[in-house]
């Protein structure tokens, strides 16, 4: 097999969206790993594969690398990302698919990073129909956003953002947060703003609007899907950061600095308007 994605879900909505969504980027099967007593139940479907997690707060790669350890010589690539981050092909490269610019302009490197851009839910309730094609605001990453409180998880991404990857199961023995991790040989490593060289770690620095314009892939990431969701969110949280207390720290970094409608038309061209 080619490609397949593997994921951590704990009471997030949109998921079926969000299946729907990679398994249209050319992923052959997607494997999701639930909350041992916080997820919602998933109904059954061809080429997709759930898995309870008993270490889901206190170690929350374990289960993943336990899996990755079984699968990993299964696949030729794998993704890595939570069910709120959407990665696409953008700009020159808008009409390919994940699968595709793997196996055309990524084909002979063994990992590429793929930096966020932080969507926003313009302050809505409740969730709406679909979270790609009513979420259109996200951060302007011209500007600096600190955070009043000094709440990590809220921090400002001016100077350096997350990344999420796409990588070689041959190049690489575990898997970590962002990125891949224990490398079999010395891995080439690229980013997908530039498609230049990159060492393999958890940001890229000095995302801006001008970056944004030149990318070949984006990793749209929808942390704030909406108030109802975002209470969700918090409660039976085990991660780090998530406890009921920093709900307000949280809303206050839904930016919504910009409109950003390229998921929306790209998930109605797909999908059709919901």
């Amino acid at each position: 097999m080619f490609l397949a994605l593997i994921t951590r879900h704990l009471n997030e909505p949109f998921l079926q969206e969000f299946i729907d969504y990679y398994f249209n980027e050319g992923v052959d099967h997607i494997y999701i790993l639930q909350d041992s007593d916080g997820s919602l139940n998933i109904k059954q479907q061809p080429r997709v594969f759930t898995t309870r997690s008993q270490k889901f707060g206190t170690k929350q790669m374990h289960s993943v690398n336990e899996l990755y350890k079984t699968i990993r010589n299964k696949y030729k690539w794998f993704i890595s990302v939570d069910c709120d981050e959407y990665m696409s092909c953008v700009n020159a490269q808008k009409k390919k698919s994940l699968r595709e610019i793997l196996q055309t302009e990524y084909a002979g490197v063994d990992c590429v990073a793929v930096p966020w851009v932080m969507m926003s839910c313009h302050n809505v309730d409740r969730n709406p129909p679909s979270l790609l094609q009513y979420n259109m605001h996200r951060w302007d990453h011209d500007k600096k956003h600190p955070h009043p409180n000094s709440w990590q998880k809220g921090r400002c991404r001016y100077d350096e953002i997350e990344v999420k990857c796409m990588f070689k199961g041959s190049a690489f023995r575990r898997i970590n947060i962002h990125h891949p991790d224990t490398f079999v040989a010395s891995p080439v490593a690229v980013e997908s703003v530039s498609n230049g060289p990159f060492c393999v770690q958890p940001f890229f620095k000095n995302l801006h609007e001008k970056e944004i314009a030149m990318a070949s892939v984006l990793c749209f990431h929808y942390r704030i899907m909406s108030k109802q969701a975002s209470a969700a969110k918090f409660r039976k949280n085990k991660l780090p950061g998530y406890r009921n207390s920093q709900y307000d720290n949280l809303m206050i970094t839904n930016y919504c600095d910009k409109e950003e409608r390229f998921m929306r038309e790209k998930s109605i061209c797909l999908f059709g308007e919901k």
